[in-house]
């Protein structure tokens, strides 16, 4: 087969000399005339980019910032003097005391140790002992923690004795451990209940709650230091009732405190085992919401209310707070 290369050859090379041709054709007419029309349109490009960009800082300029709803409530501190900006900063910063040794140093926490021991003697929680044979002891810590009020001014200074319950053995040192706590849903519905009836609501806080509670098991706790007797520092303390700490101090308490409601004749709501609803004749109702050692209720009588205090003061050690300013952040 013969193929006429020649030919094809030429008539490719005309081909590419005719687009060479057209691509000098075509900028010389562009440098002839078109020039002026596309710098025309360049201009009005950029033109037409700068009122674009004008807008778009007047939008920005012109548009409202709305604060999230979860920090309408927070404070950033602008325009507070230097003195109140340091203060902020000192209370922030403080650290309460991590040891015994650099607690007995200051004068408020020794006062706090000592109502601490006063109160624990007072509900006979202990009673000084050998250690049995075979038997073990379980060591205690002070637990130091400085409460605010609702401003963030220091209310008190709160020094606790706790058991270092990770050293219990279930089955030998305690077997059963949940106690149920109030649900935040719980608060929140009833301080909504209490604003839609206009019903004021009150609280209450047990003074060294997991106190109260009698335990069934054999527990020993060494001496907390500092409070050593001379002579027997190589006793131990047999609990009679529960510490903060041990495992089963918290069920231990709720027992006792729904106990008590329910001798007052109190009802316990089915699906919150922390709320407790008494009703009289005539309708009236009284509302107590119980988490751990902190009670709040509300009524529709203030008599109930009346009756309902001193009873609770009377069987526990407790502090009348008054109207609820401030529970668990709220």
């Amino acid at each position: 087969m013969d193929f006429e290369w020649g030919e094809e050859g030429e008539t490719d090379g005309d081909e590419a000399n005719s687009c060479e041709d057209a691509e000098i054709n075509g900028h010389n007419i562009a440098d002839s005339g078109v020039e002026s029309n596309w710098d025309d349109i360049k201009g009005s490009r950029d033109t037409l980019s700068n009122i674009i960009h004008k807008e778009d800082v007047n939008l920005h300029t012109r548009r409202e910032t709305i604060t999230p709803s979860w920090i309408r409530d927070h404070v950033s501190g602008e325009g507070l003097s230097e003195e109140e900006t340091e203060l902020n900063m000192a209370i922030v910063t403080s650290v309460d005391p991590l040891s015994y040794e650099e607690a007995v140093k200051s004068y408020n926490w020794r006062e706090a140790m000592d109502a601490k021991i006063q109160s624990i003697q007072r509900n006979e929680t202990w009673s000084l002992t050998e250690l049995p044979a075979g038997a073990k002891k379980i060591g205690v810590k002070w637990i130091y923690k400085t409460k605010l009020n609702e401003f963030g001014e220091v209310d008190k200074f709160k020094a606790r004795l706790v058991a270092k319950g990770y050293a219990q053995q279930h089955g030998v040192d305690y077997i059963e451990v949940f106690a149920p706590v109030a649900r935040m849903d719980t608060i929140r519905m009833l301080i909504a209940l209490a604003a839609q009836r206009s019903w004021l609501i009150y609280q209450l806080d047990v003074k060294s709650a997991f106190l109260h509670r009698e335990l069934s098991e054999d527990l020993f706790v060494e001496q907390p230091k500092g409070y050593e007797q001379k002579g027997n520092e190589h006793k131990v303390y047999k609990l009679h009732k529960a510490l903060y700490g041990l495992k089963q101090a918290p069920r231990a308490w709720f027992s006792r405190i729904e106990t008590y409601f329910t001798h007052e004749g109190f009802q316990k709501c089915i699906s919150e085992q922390t709320l407790f609803v008494k009703q009289i004749s005539g309708g009236k109702i009284l509302i107590v919401s119980v988490y751990v050692d902190d009670l709040i209720f509300t009524r529709d009588d203030e008599q109930m209310m009346l009756e309902f205090k001193k009873s609770m003061m009377k069987v526990f050690d407790m502090t009348g707070l008054g109207k609820m300013r401030f529970f668990l952040g709220i």
